[in-house]
């Protein structure tokens, strides 16, 4: 980038855009019970080493949200009390998140539980290599029980965004390591680790992944003061079906992506992004242990927003669209099973920083989603040809309120 008055003012553009995008990757629940939500982190991956040299040195947010959606007739509420602490130093990042205690009622059943907390260090080893650990609790309760495992599955989507998605998981202990080098105009990068978590002792229903080991590829370059990034990751994950409780599907996935920033107007002071992703699962094994009419499929969306800093004061208004579809034929010695899901969701939301002194930040947000889901399912018992099915159709919509509270160091 040339240096001159509108370089000067890019770079704190892109540190707030930055720490602005982080607070929405640390909003997001740590998805234990979708793989969707959970393989979505990579988007964000890429902040990591922007992050290294953006923001305070110390940060402790709390951020209060409150979730209310209507999937056709049903009615989901959720609060959750979110909490996150990051350290940066040169070369060293560490950040304690949490989506913190949640209550989830959908009709008669309520769930009252503790989010993961997760823990994670990022280190810069070389020019733009860097290493990542990180360690995430159990869920309190760390297994679900039928009653609740039916309550959360009336989502019926990966499209919706819910911190309760991550109860019912356990322990998680992951490494991670990114490799970079320039080629010509370019930076490419690859990136490697995985994740173990302990064979969970439990009762009843728990998503556990065993060990999972995942790859990726990037590549980044600026044209004309736009930077684009684009990813490609796989991950594998093994274990077994616990005796029928555990409602991971096993196998793993794919998700590509592509991410797009530039500055805007004469001091460059307003930032435009947005990002493209498409996954899709692969090697599944167990579809019918999923606690859904439609399985785990393919999802592909994006999301597009923009930063107005206007004097002290941050706005940022971002908007959405995802899709997810999943087709899954598959035989037991008793029935033929025929199932067939789509669903997608519109959503948007805004948020604005507005700071207090020096020291403290207030970011009100709110967001709105509308949609739709629909399914059908068909079992053939063995030696019938009559298939016995169902189908559904249901809208979507809903909306949610947070305020965060950032105190700086």
């Amino acid at each position: 980038m040339k240096r001159g008055r509108a370089g000067r003012a890019t770079r704190p553009a892109r540190m707030v855009l930055a720490i602005l995008l982080a607070q929405a990757a640390a909003a997001a629940p740590a998805s234990a019970q979708d793989p969707v939500l959970d393989s979505l982190d990579v988007l964000f991956d890429s902040l990591a080493a922007a992050l290294l040299d953006a923001g305070p040195r110390q940060s402790v947010r709390l951020r209060p949200t409150y979730r209310r959606y209507a999937v056709g007739d049903k009615r989901l509420m959720e609060h959750a009390l979110g909490l996150r602490y990051v350290l940066r130093e040169s070369d060293f990042r560490f950040e304690l998140s949490t989506a913190g205690p949640v209550r989830f009622t959908s009709g008669r059943t309520r769930i009252e539980a503790m989010t993961p907390v997760e823990a994670r260090a990022d280190v810069r080893v070389g020019d733009g290599d860097s290493v990542r650990l990180s360690l995430r609790t159990p869920s309190f309760p760390g297994s679900l029980g039928t009653e609740h495992v039916r309550a959360l599955s009336t989502i019926g989507t990966s499209t919706l965004d819910l911190a309760s998605i991550a109860l019912g998981s356990p322990a998680v202990l992951g490494a991670s390591i990114v490799l970079s080098r320039r080629l010509g105009g370019f930076k490419a990068s690859v990136r490697f680790g995985g994740e173990a978590e302990p064979r969970p002792d439990v009762a009843d229903s728990v998503y556990w992944r065993g060990v999972t080991v995942r790859g990726g590829v990037g590549l980044a370059r600026r044209f004309a003061g736009v930077q684009i990034e684009t990813a490609v990751e796989a991950a594998h994950s093994f274990a077994d079906s616990l005796d029928g409780r555990n409602t991971f599907a096993g196998g793993g996935h794919l998700i590509a992506r592509v991410n797009v920033e530039t500055a805007l107007g004469a001091l460059a002071r307003v930032v435009a992004f947005g990002s493209a992703y498409y996954y899709t699962p692969f090697g599944v094994d167990r579809p019918e242990v999923v606690p859904r009419v439609a399985t785990v499929g393919r999802v592909y969306g994006g999301y597009f927003g923009v930063l107005l800093p206007a004097g002290d004061l941050s706005l940022m208004p971002l908007l959405g669209l995802a899709r997810e579809s999943s087709d899954d034929d598959h035989e037991t010695a008793r029935a033929t099973f025929d199932t067939h899901g789509s669903s997608w969701t519109l959503s948007g939301s805004t948020s604005l920083a507005i700071p207090i002194g020096r020291r403290l930040q207030i970011i009100p947000e709110a967001g709105y989603a509308h949609g739709a889901s629909s399914g059908e399912f068909f079992v053939t018992p063995t030696g019938e040809t009559r298939p016995i099915g169902s189908s559904y159709a249901d809208g979507l919509a809903g909306w949610y309120v947070a305020l965060e509270l950032a105190v700086l160091f």
